[in-house]
């Protein structure tokens, strides 16, 4: 897929690559008139596409330029032109981060605007008389992009609050370590 990328010029290269870093960040992507690649329209399109996918799939991980150098060698990126690439996502790996964290941001629609909680204890059950496990509840008001509101209502034990607790503090860690 990019043999052809092997015969455009660096200069070139290296505006279609910030081009196409462009639209990953949600700006205009590059166009086909207005680099001049000597690309066919097809080999453009297909160049394009594997730059995209593979900026957007690897970019976010540890090593996200090896990464994504890597992913398009395999895909028949020249070495030459895994400089240029490289280059390209090193200087502006702040952008692209950026602009992974609001993509996965935008995941979800609801975001939570107020949270309620409180112990229970339950003293007794249909098949046990005595039971005393403690129990939180937990009540996150969630907002729709609509404005629309809704309560979500959650009962965790302590096993399962220590889970879910773990949980949110390696999903936090990971986003500060997008955001440094």
């Amino acid at each position: 897929m990019m043999e052809a990328f092997a015969s455009v010029e660096d200069a070139a290269a290296q505006q279609l690559v910030h081009g196409v870093i462009d639209g990953v960040c949600g700006q205009d992507p590059p166009s086909f008139s207005g680099i001049a690649t000597g690309l066919s329209l097809q080999q453009w399109t297909s160049t394009v596409n594997t730059l995209t996918q593979a900026i957007e799939k690897q970019f976010g991980r540890e090593n996200g330029t090896e990464e994504v150098v890597k992913a398009l060698e395999q895909s028949g990126l020249p070495s030459a032109k895994g400089a240029v690439v490289r280059a390209c996502l090193d200087a502006r790996s702040n952008d692209l981060h950026k602009a992974l964290i609001r993509k996965a941001c935008a995941v979800g629609e609801a975001c939570v605007v107020d949270f309620d909680w409180d112990v229970r204890l339950a003293v007794s059950s249909s098949s046990m008389h005595t039971l005393k496990i403690p129990l939180v509840h937990l009540t996150l008001t969630l907002q729709q992009p609509s404005g629309r509101r809704e309560d979500v209502h959650v009962e965790l034990s302590e096993e399962e609050l220590d889970a879910f607790l773990s949980s949110l503090n390696v999903a936090n860690k990971r986003v500060q370590a997008l955001s440094a």
